[in-house]
């Protein structure tokens, strides 16, 4: 099992990689989710039911997870 410093280096990791805060594209939001594992890949799918509170063409491209 992974330490909690690990585990949050590898987030770090991930969101270096997709460029975050500044290039925050659908595609970008989608990708990070799916490499940051099932629990982010899961509050993806809630948010892409929720226009409500995100702009449709990330709902759209969440809806992909």
């Amino acid at each position: 099992m992974k330490s909690s410093t690990e585990r949050f280096k590898e987030i770090v990791a991930v969101f270096r990689k997709y460029h975050f805060p500044k290039e925050v594209s659908p595609i970008h939001v989608r990708q990070t989710l799916e490499d940051l594992g099932p629990t982010f890949v899961k509050m993806g799918q809630i948010l892409a039911s929720r226009e409500d509170l995100i702009p449709k063409e990330y709902c759209k491209e969440l809806a992909k997870l």
